[in-house]
């Protein structure tokens, strides 16, 4: 496998986004973390709890800079819209 990516990437070089493939496995990581560090006993905590996990997991990548400044006027565009709705 490290033989074919070495030669395909010598006559077919792909520019990988490193940064945002590491934040994005971190925000992950921390995602899976919380998740599995609280159990809550009904449906409705568990809920909202997987919510918040959500949040925070959007927060994380956004604190670390994962997001494009065009991707967050889409974001925004699409939040306006719901609102709107």
């Amino acid at each position: 496998a490290i033989i074919t990516y070495l030669l395909s990437n010598h006559f077919y070089p792909v520019k990988y986004e490193r940064k945002r493939i590491f934040s994005l496995i971190l925000a992950i990581f921390i995602a899976f973390g919380l998740f599995s560090a609280f159990h809550p006993k009904t449906l409705g905590l568990t809920i909202s709890y997987n919510f918040l996990i959500l949040a925070i997991f959007l927060g994380i990548l956004y604190v670390i800079g994962f997001f494009r400044k065009e991707e967050l006027f889409k974001i925004k565009q699409w939040i306006l819209k719901i609102k709107h709705h």
